[in-house]
């Protein structure tokens, strides 16, 4: 039975501890430097049961080291509706600390899934890609605002490298350009920027794909098809253990995928999707949900059946056809589980 709790207010100098014990003795607050050493050598002197954090960037190294001293530690979400401040007059850390006290004893705390740290390191490897993507796009529409502004057309296909070439001409001796042609100068460094961009890219994925390559799951996901290796990859990354979740509809709502909803007396309405989850994983099932109209019949027949033949309806049929590729992949990956478990557990006995 836990008796003493530890809630941690994680600051990235200092945080702010707040001790409570279930006997009725009276709470304590204190501040500690955020470093491993410090933390550590008071989370020992208290002596908790359990141990309570808030999801942010420094929660997961904080959450390893409480584990290896043997404690139980809760990472939880702060984003509900239980966390809006609106209304309160004080807000500081001490008061946030007492805060997830109150609503672990209201039983009102979401935990957070902690995924083992290579799991999280390969996340951290799939979202400094999507970033990259976003560099990288960024910088190309830039050259093609500057060539609009410029009124420079180009033969063939953008990006191809017929298309790369000609980019290059322009942007040969830029520095020697006169005063009239000083667009060039901009056009040289956003090209050098996405040749790097590009390249950086490139060796990220080499390292996903060796990465890919020690999980069967990858390969499984990506049978279906339309399903390439960055999704598959982000779908196992993401869900971690596909047996956590007990219905599609949980992995969906996970995800974000599935629509609010809000009912008073006889009034009951639906809204958009929550957008909660993960935000790549959310994006890369709605683009190659686009992709799949022409790749999967499956999927086209699901975006038909829900667009109705209504133009106005098209963006709600695709996320309701990446909805269900998700909960799709979900299933396909859980029954390879199960019987994976299954069969090494008959192989042990």
């Amino acid at each position: 039975m836990i008796t003493k709790i530890l809630a941690i207010d994680l600051g990235k100098a200092a945080s702010v501890m707040r001790f409570h014990c279930t006997d009725g003795r009276p709470d304590h607050t204190f501040t500690v430097p955020t470093t491993a050493q410090a933390l550590h050598d008071q989370i020992a002197a208290s002596g908790p049961d359990l141990v309570i954090i808030e999801a942010c960037a420094i929660a997961w190294w904080v959450h390893d080291l409480i584990a290896a001293m043997d404690i139980k530690v809760i990472v939880t979400a702060n984003n509900g509706p239980g966390w809006r401040w609106k209304n309160v007059r004080n807000k500081s850390d001490r008061s946030d600390a007492a805060k997830i006290i109150k609503m672990y004893l209201s039983q009102q705390l979401e935990e957070v899934h902690v995924p083992a740290h290579n799991v999280r390191q390969w996340r951290g490897l799939i979202l400094h890609r999507q970033d990259l993507v976003h560099d990288l796009n960024m910088f190309r529409n830039r050259i093609i605002g500057l060539l609009t502004m410029q009124n420079i057309v180009l033969t063939g296909s953008r990006w191809t490298r017929a298309w790369m070439e000609q980019l290059r001409a322009l942007a040969t001796d830029a520095y020697q350009s006169d005063d009239e042609q000083l667009w060039r100068l901009r056009l040289v460094q956003d090209l050098e920027s996405v040749e790097v961009a590009q390249r950086h890219i490139d060796r990220i994925e080499e390292q996903l794909s060796a990465m890919a390559a020690k999980h069967e799951a990858v390969a499984l996901l990506q049978r279906e098809p339309g399903v390439g290796p960055r999704l598959a990859e982000t779908v196992v990354a993401v869900i971690d253990d596909p047996l956590r979740f007990k219905s599609g509809r949980q992995v969906a709502c996970y995800a974000g995928l599935t629509p609010r909803h809000w009912s008073s007396g006889q009034t009951e309405r639906s809204g958009g999707i929550s957008k909660q989850g993960n935000k790549i994983l959310r994006t890369l099932l709605v683009e190659v949900s686009w992709l799949g109209l022409r790749h999967n019949p499956w999927l086209a027949e699901i975006h038909r059946r829900i667009k109705r033949d209504t133009a106005g309806r098209g963006k709600i049929a695709i996320v309701a056809a990446a909805r269900r590729l998700l909960i799709k992949l979900w299933a396909i990956w859980r029954d390879f589980e199960r019987e994976r478990r299954g069969t090494h557990a008959l192989a042990a006995a």
